[in-house]
């Protein structure tokens, strides 16, 4: 399954990533293969333009991960009218916060995927 996917909600395209497969310390270079595609498909989009909605759930994550996801997510803030997150609970919320006051991003977190996408369309 491709990672980074176009999906169509209520006639408007969202870029959604999934990493909620990579669980373990083996799935590192997967995740960073991920992170590099995204910031690859951002920089195509025009700015202020793409819809964007990732799913965490059950992440692999550690401390040099949080940093390339705070790289990406700095990288893309041009390129992003608004962003999702699914899967954000326990020290991963933390990790959110921090990103989102390091970056000055703000990327909502939702408790499920319907939710997510009902919000980044509606205007």
């Amino acid at each position: 399954m491709k990672k980074i996917q176009r999906i169509t909600h209520k006639g408007k395209n969202i870029f959604f990533a999934d990493y909620s497969s990579y669980k373990n310390r083996e799935d590192k270079e997967n995740i960073l293969e991920t992170l590099n595609e995204t910031m690859a498909i951002m920089k195509q989009q025009p700015q202020n333009s793409a819809l964007m909605l990732t799913d965490v759930t059950n992440i692999f994550l550690e401390k040099d991960l949080s940093d390339q996801f705070t790289e990406m997510v700095e990288h893309n803030k041009p390129y992003v009218k608004k962003s999702a997150v699914i899967g954000v609970s326990g020290f991963k919320k933390s990790i959110h916060n921090i990103m989102m006051a390091l970056t000055g991003r703000q990327i909502k977190i939702f408790p499920d995927i319907d939710a997510a996408k009902d919000w980044l369309t509606e205007d």
